[in-house]
């Protein structure tokens, strides 16, 4: 496999800057600089090609809001250009995509419907995705029921305040910073 040589970057006698091609296997790569006139030098082992794999993310639940951080973890999951690489939740490329370390990324949902799917990473054009159980859902929190301090159901809080409110529902761990909003009428 010849990587192809930037002649543009590359200073003659000093550097060569090369893109590689597609490995045929992961694992050790052999560099062999190859001049007609110089004869020829072989590096062994000087770098390596390996995958990325993705095995898991936190939170795997987040509302349909967005603005969930999750956290993606695996492994190489630095070894691309970082300003090429993108994840996906369900299949929406999520915001603010930060390297934590080789095993690590973070990023942020953006709103989406309810629903369930993969978690990927883009990495220079190729995507990578996780395995079965590596899904995030898009989940829509729900009110089923409210009690006063007493748990009486019958609606009726004192006018004055103050008084302790219980919410029941589903999906309410979703509500990373819940917020309740009281509207008189």
């Amino acid at each position: 496999n010849n990587c192809t040589i930037d002649q543009v970057n590359s200073i003659s006698g000093k550097k060569f800057i090369c893109r590689v091609p597609p490995a045929t296997a992961v694992g050790p790569t052999t560099i062999m600089i190859i001049r007609s006139l110089a004869g020829s030098n072989t590096r062994a082992g000087s770098f390596l090609y390996a995958s990325p794999v993705i095995e898991g993310i936190y939170p795997v639940r987040g509302p349909t809001a967005g603005s969930t951080v999750v956290y993606i973890s695996g492994s190489n999951l630095n070894i691309g250009n970082m300003e090429r690489t993108t994840a996906s939740v369900v299949g929406q490329v999520c915001m603010s995509l930060n390297l934590i370390n080789t095993t690590h990324v973070s990023c942020t949902t953006i709103p989406s419907t309810e629903r369930e799917g993969n978690v990927s990473m883009n990495i220079d054009g190729n995507i990578y995705t996780g395995g079965n159980n590596v899904t995030f859902s898009y989940v829509l929190p729900s009110f089923t029921s409210l009690f006063d301090h007493d748990n009486s159901a019958d609606g009726r809080i004192i006018v004055s305040g103050g008084v302790t409110v219980i919410l029941n529902g589903n999906n309410l761990v979703a509500a990373l910073v819940p917020q309740l909003s009281l509207q008189t009428g």
